[in-house]
């Protein structure tokens, strides 16, 4: 089965959320952990002046799903709208992207800018379970800028559909124009990972389930709210599987603390190795397997107590990608993580 990865890829300058540049970040209106904020080109020059340093890493999505393949050792094709020569750099080998036939993103020669969101890490000292803030203003994901090409010959596979979300009011007529594409292209298993519960992720989320499209679908919490008024963890869990019920697919939620889907088989695995990812590599799953768990809602997978993470960026979406092969690919899902759990 073929791995897809869209919407978008780009660059993430990442930085550390220290408490006097949070209260800084804070007079810019920015400052509640766990959202997406989208600002205009001068605010967010404002916000990466606050932070002296940042870590460029694989930002997007779909590029944060890229890459936690990459580590697992699994090929997939990405989704570039803006096929800058730097951001192709930070994917791994085991991406491909399409640039006038299939090829190696790593290969690819561009000379086209690179699009840079912030993502502040915060640590676990400032919010419980850690946490992270993202700040946005780019042409390409908020005119919807998609890839034409990857979208065009994307075809039989598993795609793994994310960044609704980040599009302006504006543009959401092409959330319509992209859902009557993939109706034409019925071989596609479609998992989509929700966002930001803002009006175009609510449209497109409405539009994709209603026309029959998804298959199976990811949130956190804060993302939850498209399907429930509570964020109680009892509600939440029995929302979902109403949701999943009504509508004829799989429906997952991950929190800090646990984490629930309608299809539970080898859940356990994708919360420790996702969590041993946050400790900043996989090989750490062994040592995850010793931490405690935390109290759960009945039906859910308790997370583990990590004593520090040095990853919030991007975990929801490794996690969601991961679940995606579990739910869609349970063989490919096996096959890899038991290489895994023997290298770790």
């Amino acid at each position: 089965m073929k791995i897809y990865l869209g919407l978008f890829t780009h660059i993430d300058l990442v930085a550390r959320g220290t408490l006097d540049r949070l209260i800084e970040l804070k007079k810019l209106a920015i400052s509640e952990p766990g959202k997406e904020y989208f600002v205009t080109k001068r605010t967010f020059e404002k916000a990466k002046k606050i932070f002296p340093y940042y870590e460029k890493r694989i930002g997007g999505n779909a590029g944060n799903a890229a890459y936690f393949l990459n580590q697992l050792g699994v090929e997939h094709i990405v989704a570039m709208p803006v096929k800058s020569r730097e951001t192709l750099q930070l994917l791994g080998p085991h991406s491909l992207v399409f640039n006038r036939g299939l090829k190696q993103a790593m290969n690819i020669k561009s000379s086209q800018p690179a699009i840079e969101h912030l993502a502040i890490e915060i640590p676990l000292n400032l919010v419980e379970g850690g946490g992270r803030i993202l700040v946005s203003s780019d042409k390409m994901t908020r005119e919807m800028m998609l890839d034409k090409e990857f979208m065009k010959k994307t075809e039989h596979g598993l795609l793994f559909l994310s960044g609704f979300h980040l599009i302006n009011k504006k543009h959401k007529y092409k959330i319509g124009e992209l859902v009557d594409q993939l109706e034409t292209k019925p071989g596609l298993k479609i998992h989509l990972e929700l966002g930001e519960p803002n009006e175009q992720m609510s449209y497109a989320f409405k539009k994709l389930v209603s026309k029959g499209l998804v298959s199976s679908v990811s949130m956190n919490a804060h993302e939850a709210k498209l399907i429930s008024k509570s964020i109680d963890p009892t509600v939440l869990v029995e929302k979902a599987r109403e949701f999943s019920q009504k509508n004829g697919l799989d429906v997952s939620i991950h929190t800090a603390h646990w984490a629930f889907s309608t299809s539970a088989g080898r859940l356990r695995t994708v919360v420790d190795i996702i969590q041993a990812y946050a400790l900043g590599e996989l090989g750490f799953y062994h040592t995850v397997l010793g931490m405690p768990i935390w109290p759960t809602p009945k039906g859910a997978v308790g997370t583990r107590r990590l004593p520090w993470i040095n990853r919030t960026v991007g975990l929801g979406d490794a996690f969601s990608v991961l679940d995606a092969l579990r739910i869609h690919n349970p063989l490919m899902f096996e096959k890899t993580t038991q290489a895994l759990l023997q290298l770790a």
